[in-house]
């Protein structure tokens, strides 16, 4: 799959836990926020907490399910980049978390898998 395809897909995955996160009351603060050594896909607050969201997508043939592409170094640039949008959002004070939508969809193009993992950063 090329470069372009996957940023389509990736992009409608975001689209989608953006509308999930919309139905849940949640505050859309941020899209593809970027610093040097992090980006979160999306940044809401959710009951008064700061949730930093990160949308994996993949294919029901993939050989990596969506939540296992999350390993320790991701998980250290999200919680870096979550950190540094807090303090640029003066919303240091806010208990804050990150969750996981793991998407996965048929060869078809239709959806097999949506689910919403909270919490994903381990105490």
């Amino acid at each position: 799959m090329n470069y372009a395809a996957v940023r389509v897909i990736g992009a409608l995955g975001e689209a989608m836990a953006e509308e999930y996160f919309k139905s849940l009351g949640a505050t859309i603060l941020a899209r593809n926020y970027r610093v040097e050594g992090g980006e979160l896909d999306l940044v809401v607050l959710l009951n008064d907490e700061l949730v930093a969201v990160e949308v994996k997508v993949r294919g029901t043939a993939d050989l990596e399910k969506p939540e296992e592409a999350i390993n320790h170094w991701k998980l250290r640039r999200l919680v870096h980049a979550l950190k540094c949008y807090a303090s640029e959002a003066d919303l240091l004070e806010n208990h804050w978390r990150i969750d996981l939508i793991a998407i996965e969809t048929r060869a078809s193009g239709e959806l097999e898998r949506f689910e919403h993992i909270p919490d994903i950063y381990p105490p």
